[in-house]
């Protein structure tokens, strides 16, 4: 009887253990095996959960190998240079739900279109290839002149460009066909890719290895659409510098 009693007290005991009794370390382990949406969401379970979702264990299992020790940047639009030439109504910043900062910057009228973000080249891992991306929406009410026909990404290291491309923000088929080919320097134009995050992304050019570049020498990304004609409807999140994923053919 007392073995009996002893054997259902210790089951009592396993039964009472719940998943946030785990230690940290174990529920790191197991969040770092999900995705980074799904360790968002396990952080809100519980501060258990938070505090096993929050280390840098699981993040840094969401990393590909050749990126564990390259930095990344984003510069909010609060942090670019914006075009104000047609007065200070240009843009409205204001907060957006997918965004990460705290405010966006939407683009409400104009008829100059070009925006600048700039990081210090020391800032950047010195070894590992950048690439720069605008990070973009558009605004629900719809958008004028982000469509065909040029426009235009630049990169440049120290005041030397090193990539510069034909870009659309908002590729439409019916414009397509009037500009095929065209690009202000005759290539066919680069188009956006959707991420899982609700945001457009345009890669802006590829700067290589910053190695042996001077540490006060900037590393400069600019967009610009050719062309004096109504702007609008653009929503500006930022420009990211990234370490660009070489994949495993190459």
């Amino acid at each position: 009887m007392a073995a009996q009693q002893v054997e259902a007290s210790g089951g009592d005991q396993a039964a009472a253990t719940q998943l946030g009794d785990l230690p940290e370390a174990c529920l790191a382990q197991a969040i770092a095996l999900t995705s980074p949406r799904d360790a968002c969401r396990c952080a809100a379970v519980s501060p258990a959960f938070r505090a096993a979702a929050d280390s840098d264990h699981v993040w840094r299992a969401f990393l590909p190998p050749q990126l564990d020790r390259a930095k990344c940047y984003a510069l909010s639009a609060r942090r670019l240079s914006l075009p104000w030439d047609d007065g200070e109504f240009c843009w409205m910043f204001a907060p957006h739900p997918r965004s990460r900062f705290a405010e966006v910057a939407e683009l409400v009228d104009c008829t100059c279109l070009d925006i600048y973000g700039a990081l210090p080249a020391a800032a950047l891992t010195p070894a590992a290839p950048y690439a720069a991306y605008l990070v973009y929406g558009t605004a629900g009410g719809g958008h004028r002149g982000l469509s065909y026909p040029d426009q235009e990404t630049a990169v440049a290291v120290g005041g030397r460009v090193v990539a510069r491309h034909a870009v659309c923000l908002r590729p439409d088929a019916a414009e397509a066909r009037k500009f095929r080919g065209g690009g202000s320097r005759g290539e066919e134009p680069r188009r956006p890719r959707m991420r899982e995050d609700g945001w457009w992304e345009m890669e802006m050019g590829r700067l290589g290895e910053v190695a042996g570049t001077a540490a006060a020498e900037e590393v400069v990304a600019s967009f610009e659409v050719l062309g004096w004609y109504p702007k609008r409807g653009l929503i500006l999140e930022g420009i990211e510098f990234r370490p660009v994923v070489q994949s495993s053919s190459s």
